[in-house]
């Protein structure tokens, strides 16, 4: 067991070691289903939604012709990760 004394933080009481600490931020996100494939997230706290799609090979797979060229879900997560 490890205290959180030990882990650099203020507590009463230990806790156990690999649990997550206090939330900072809880994300409240809207997705909205458009004309396939396109999808828009409305995050709270940002005025233009993020818009999703598909493109190139992800088009061509799923045997779709966007109306226009778009991220796709993979892309954004892919983006975040690896920034």
């Amino acid at each position: 067991m490890v205290t959180t004394e030990e882990q650099g933080r203020k507590s009463s009481g230990p806790v156990s070691e690999g649990l997550m600490g206090e939330v900072v931020h809880t994300a409240k996100i809207r997705i909205v289903q458009k004309q396939r494939p396109l999808r828009e997230a409305h995050i709270e706290g940002f005025a233009e939604p993020l818009r999703f799609g598909v493109h190139a090979g992800y088009a061509s797979y799923y045997k779709v012709e966007p109306a226009e060229p778009l991220p796709a879900t993979i892309d954004h997560l892919i983006s975040a990760l690896a920034g």
